[in-house]
Formats: structure tokens, C-alpha cells, sequence
């Protein structure tokens, strides 16, 4: 069998949390204690989906954004799921109101790995426009609620402001860096689940079944326990010790359009402190087009579909 399918059986099976430390994470209780401090960092909420019934609820003071809505991804050419071009997300972020000298927490309004993905793809691109004051609220806005803070009934507004942006590009990978890892024996990493990843099932926005040729697979799931918090360090550690076995290498992280490859790239680079982790915007919808030669399928090796 080959080894990226080793890779991904491994990490089916669960691994327990410990307290994170040094990373970018906040905790509730350590939120509300710099709320009370002046100044106050401001709380961005990150909705992935606002279904009808959603309860209504804000942490005090905080900013809501819709991540669909809002523009935080568009489609370049014929690829979906793409980040703004440099200028329209400098004014999308002046229209929140966020500014490079003010810390930002990023918080989802929702417990699911994609409520998840779109609060750590929005820290990735505000990573990419210069702001170096980030966190993210481990658990999102149900943690908060758990921990029984207080919330108020209705999010502020924005304060549009006119930022300055100091642009990060190697946070940023396109299709010519994906083997950037090469020469350091360390191949790109698929953030899919591993149906996706063997060539069993695949994304409405692709064509294609399999994966990027030569990559390994770590299920952007794997990274996260229940509601929506992320795992420990050290379990992360285990995680990808076969694969970043250098730690000067270059990591790029990849998904079906990029987005649940900011909870990867939030892993490596913002837990785990790797320096140089890469998200490639364009993904596999972009990659497949090079064909077939450029994709490994694994459905044959696993016999068909997952679990047949």
C-alpha cells in the first residue's frame, strides 16, 4: 500500500487534547480578561453560513463579517474559491474597520469544520496583508457561550478605516511552489478527508478524482476535536512527524479550492510555529487543470469506495 494512504488510515483514529500553549489560540476566559483591559483587542466574528434559526448573540463589542457575502473569496478566471486581489481585500478590511496596529481575535459563529475554516482562512489573509496582532478564539463563539461569558444582543458596526497594508507573499503558494518541500523530502499536504484524498469522492467544483501526485494526506478534521476546538500541540506534533521531517522546509498546504486549507496552514504555522507554510490559493480545482499525469488516484488500490 502506498505510503500516503498509510499516512491517512493512521490518522482515523482519535487522539486525546491537553491544554494548547504558545500559539495563536485564545482561550474564552483569557478573552474576556483582555476585553477588560484598555485597549481592548477587537473581536472579529467570522459566519460561515447564517442558517434562519441561528441564535442571535455577539461577544460585547465584537464585529461580525459574513465570509461568503463579504468577498473574503472570489472566482479569478475559472477558479473558485480564490483570495481578493491585493486591492479589493484592503478594502474589504478598511470597511470592517480593522487595522494593522489594533490585535484582532478571530472568532466562527459556529462549531463545524467549516465554521472553523472560514475563521482561520480570514487570519490567513489578514497574516497576508501584514497584520501581526492575531488570535483566534479556540472554539469560536460556542465556547464563549459554554464558558457562560456574557454576550450582548446585537454585534457593533464598523468604523470604516483606511489601513496600510504591508504585504506577505510567502505566506502564499500558486501552482509553480507546490514542490517547493522537494528538496527537503517534504510533499505538499492534502487538508481533504480521505475520500477525496483516494479518488472516491470528489468536490461539486472539481472534475477530476484524486489528489495533487505525490501528496500525503492529513484531514483538516484530524486537526480538530468536538465543538470546534483544536487539538493539542503535542498531538499535532504526531501528526505530521512522518511528513515535516525537516523543519527548514517549505509546507504547502492545499484543499479542494483553498478553503480547508487554512486550518492546516493555522496548524502548521500558527501551533505548531513552522515559519515557512504556504497556502496554495488555487487548490486542486486549479491543479487538475494540468490532467490526469498530474493527479495520483488511489480508488483502485482501495478497492473501490470508501469502506466497499
Amino acid at each position: 500500500m502506498p505510503r500516503p494512504v498509510l499516512l491517512a488510515l493512521c490518522l482515523l483514529f482519535p487522539l486525546c487534547r491537553v491544554a494548547i500553549a504558545q500559539s495563536a489560540l485564545i482561550e474564552p476566559g483569557a478573552l474576556a480578561d483582555r476585553l477588560a483591559n484598555n485597549p481592548a483587542p477587537l473581536v472579529l466574528l467570522v459566519a460561515w453560513q447564517l442558517a434562519p434559526d441561528e441564535r442571535e448573540g455577539c461577544i460585547p463589542g465584537a464585529q461580525l463579517t459574513r465570509y461568503p457575502e463579504d468577498g473574503w473569496e472570489v472566482t479569478q478566471g475559472e477558479v473558485p474559491g480564490m483570495l481578493p486581489e491585493q486591492p479589493e481585500l484592503v478594502r474589504l478590511i478598511g470597511r470592517l474597520g480593522l487595522a494593522p496596529e489594533r490585535p484582532v481575535v478571530i472568532a466562527a459563529t459556529g462549531p463545524t469544520l467549516a465554521h472553523q475554516a472560514a475563521a482561520a482562512r480570514v487570519l490567513w489573509a489578514l497574516r497576508l496583508a501584514g497584520f501581526t496582532r492575531l488570535s483566534l478564539l479556540d472554539g469560536g463563539l460556542p465556547a464563549w457561550e459554554h464558558a457562560a461569558l456574557p454576550l450582548a444582543e446585537h454585534c457593533r458596526a464598523a468604523q470604516p478605516t483606511t489601513p496600510s497594508a504591508h504585504w506577505r507573499p510567502h505566506l502564499l503558494a500558486g501552482y509553480d511552489d507546490v514542490y517547493l518541500g522537494e528538496d527537503y523530502d517534504v510533499p505538499p499536504i492534502d487538508l481533504r478527508d480521505a475520500e477525496h484524498f483516494f479518488g472516491n469522492n470528489k468536490h461539486p467544483q472539481v472534475s477530476l478524482e484524486g489528489t495533487i501526485k505525490g501528496a500525503v494526506n492529513v484531514p483538516a478534521a484530524a486537526l480538530m476535536i468536538r465543538d470546534g476546538r483544536y487539538r493539542d500541540r503535542a498531538s499535532m506534533q504526531q501528526l505530521f512527524s512522518d511528513i515535516v521531517t525537516n523543519p527548514s522546509a517549505p509546507l504547502i498546504v492545499f484543499s479542494d479550492t483553498g478553503f480547508l486549507a487554512a486550518v492546516g496552514w493555522f496548524a502548521l504555522h500558527e501551533i505548531l510555529g513552522h515559519r515557512d507554510v504556504r497556502l496554495y490559493d488555487g487548490s486542486f480545482v486549479e491543479w487538475e487543470g494540468f490532467g490526469d499525469e498530474a493527479i495520483d488516484d488511489y480508488s483502485d488500490d482501495m478497492g473501490g469506495s470508501w469502506g466497499g
